[in-house]
């Protein structure tokens, strides 16, 4: 509104423009790297390691088009301002920071810790998030703050009990 009214038409249309190209750009980004970690990273590292590439992609075909319409449901069912989606989305991905962190600053880091960092940090957030009880104990702060604590927690504690990594791993990965 503040573009069409405060600008000439023709300027206000390429600024508009500008904002739905950049908006598809993201999420055909978005669309892309969710359908390549379903496909190759799921699938074809973990499911079904022979998997060809000519079955990969008609899987990646089936994957886009079933996430492109859970968006688009999700969009008409679930209405909510861009705002909460975006901070909801970002959240979950900040999960991931610490183990990336420990991994990089902290020897005794395992993968084990790591994989219990994401888990526990995805149920703390899920939990912050929706269930109003459990909000409560985080203060009135963002419901990643609380989790990003309880994640740390995870890592250090399953990290602490299980086994650290090879002494040469350690040198070639914190190797000045």
């Amino acid at each position: 509104m503040i573009l069409q009214r405060g600008l000439n038409p023709f300027l206000a249309s390429i600024f508009i423009a500008g904002i739905v190209a950049t908006g598809m750009s993201t999420i055909d980004g978005i669309l892309v790297t969710k359908t390549g970690a379903v496909t190759r990273d799921i699938y074809q590292k973990l499911i079904n390691k022979k998997a060809t590439d000519e079955s990969v992609m008609k899987l990646s075909k089936v994957v886009t088009i079933l996430i492109g319409i859970i968006v688009i449901c999700f969009g008409v069912f679930q209405p909510g301002s861009i705002f909460e989606i975006n901070l909801f989305a970002f959240s979950g991905m900040a999960i991931f920071v610490v183990p990336i962190l420990f991994g990089i600053y902290w020897k005794k880091a395992t993968a084990q810790g790591a994989i219990a960092a994401v888990v526990v940090g995805v149920i703390s957030l899920l939990l912050f998030t929706l269930n109003p009880t459990i909000k409560a104990f985080a203060f009135g702060f963002h419901a990643l703050f609380p989790t990003t604590i309880i994640s740390s927690i995870a890592m250090v504690v399953v990290s602490k009990f299980t086994k650290t990594p090879p002494q040469e791993t350690i040198e070639r990965h914190f190797a000045v």
